[in-house]
């Protein structure tokens, strides 16, 4: 989402990816509203993975948002559960990504996404 990027700045690596980690997770709370709660059952039945699970929902969330779907009133509540510091989360989030791109369970809901705005 373009508007949460900010400009590089000056920094350690550290503190640039730090950076960077942030506005990943800007960009996750305002995917929130589109998350369909209701996709948690299937997509655990789907994939024994966490990492999977993510990656689908972030897809289902992202292609809702782009077929101009009406975001919840209600949006479901951030992970209690979350990576403890910069190496752990970078590490979780690099396993969602891979996710995103690989898994033919996350494919499934990057179409309709595709699909939709066809």
């Amino acid at each position: 989402m373009p508007r949460i990027s900010t400009p590089e700045a000056d920094g350690d690596a550290h503190w640039r990816l730090a950076r960077r980690l942030v506005e990943i997770r800007d960009g996750l709370l305002l995917l929130a509203p589109y998350r369909d709660p209701a996709l948690d059952a299937e997509l655990r039945t789907a994939s024994a993975d966490p990492a999977v699970v993510e990656a689908a929902r972030v897809a289902a969330a992202l292609s809702a948002h782009r077929r101009g779907a009406p975001p919840r009133p209600d949006p479901p509540e951030p992970p209690a559960v979350q990576a403890a510091d910069v190496a752990s989360e970078t590490a979780w989030l690099r396993r969602v990504a891979r996710a995103y791109h690989r898994s033919p369970v996350v494919a499934r809901y990057r179409r309709a996404g595709k699909e939709s705005r066809a």
